[in-house]
């Protein structure tokens, strides 16, 4: 807000950076600028976009950004102003967010991206982007987010990554979100064919789930059992890394699964007290454990104890 306020005239309108040429057009950035004091974004010019940044060996950037005008400054420090909201300025966005740099070159051809992260092109590999995971027909800058084609918008993610120009991305599918402990999930990794434009199964892909790999069969799939909230993402060598996917814990204790165990799951149990299969308030989900440890087709004291021994996970 301070660096903003510094760009104010005298006149009350504001310049784009503080050495700007006569020629900028200063209302253009006053209205910009009355938007962003008030904390609100300006919803004509700009739009907000799912951004993912794929590194040869991290990933660098996963979250949404909001894009209107930017301005680009190449490695020989020429700014270039963009007043639609373009691809190269929505990774112009996460940079600034993000705290990494990159780097563009003015070529004949426009804006040319060949560093980010202090990763840069080299050999055969370089910076690529995709849109909806689609390869565009024109550069980074000269891709106007809702208004180029291919693809057709609208533009819902945008997809930077470096590679050689023949690395086909990946996605991974889980069929649950939310699992108990030991419970197992089925995964499915797939690749975008560029020649039809459709997901087709991965054979061998590589599932990294914390400190262990998994690997799909010949139809993509592979079976896992989960140990704990993990992020899980598929790689395969000469393919473009998969986003990740959050699958979340539960405890059998979190009656009402609201991954916490609180007063409320104590409560639950203890209404279902007494209860068997055929009672009016039996649910087969409180019956927890037994006087052997496994469930006794009724609900005791023993449902409501180990509920209350993991009371406070979660919170």
């Amino acid at each position: 807000m301070d660096h903003l306020l510094s760009l104010q005239n005298e006149d009350g309108s504001f310049n784009w950076t503080s050495s700007d040429p006569p020629w900028v057009n200063r209302a253009l950035m006053t209205s910009y600028a009355i938007v962003a004091l008030c904390q609100r974004q300006y919803p004509v010019n700009g739009l907000s976009i799912y951004l993912r940044i794929e590194g040869s060996n991290r990933t660098i950037w996963r979250r949404r950004v909001f894009v209107a005008a930017s301005i680009i400054i190449d490695d020989n420090g020429t700014r270039h102003y963009f007043t639609e909201p373009t691809a190269l300025g929505a990774l112009d966005k996460a940079a600034e967010i993000g705290g990494f740099n990159y780097k563009v070159q003015q070529t004949a051809w426009g804006l040319y991206l060949y560093s980010v992260a202090g990763e840069s092109a080299a050999g055969s590999k370089g910076w690529l982007y995709r849109v909806n995971y689609i390869m565009p027909w024109v550069g980074t800058d000269n891709f106007i987010l809702n208004v180029t084609s291919p693809p057709s918008p609208p533009h819902e993610e945008l997809l930077f990554y470096y590679s050689e120009w023949t690395y086909l991305p990946l996605k991974i599918w889980v069929d649950k979100a939310c699992v108990y402990p030991g419970e197992n999930i089925t995964i499915l990794v797939t690749y975008f064919n560029d020649s039809d434009q459709q997901w087709r199964p991965t054979e061998n892909a590589t599932i990294i789930l914390l400190d262990k790999q998994y690997y799909t069969n010949s139809s993509g799939y592979a079976e896992i059992s989960i140990p704990a909230d993990p992020l899980l993402w598929a790689e395969k060598e000469g393919f473009v890394r998969s986003d990740k996917i959050e699958v979340k814990l539960m405890l059998r204790e979190d009656i009402n699964e609201d991954f916490k165990v609180d007063i409320r799951d104590i409560a639950i149990v203890a209404k279902a007290f007494g209860s068997y299969p055929g009672h009016p308030r039996w649910d087969e989900r409180l019956d927890i454990t037994g006087p052997e440890g496994v469930p006794d087709g009724k609900v005791d004291i023993r449902d409501i104890a180990i509920v209350a021994v993991k009371y406070g996970w979660g919170l």
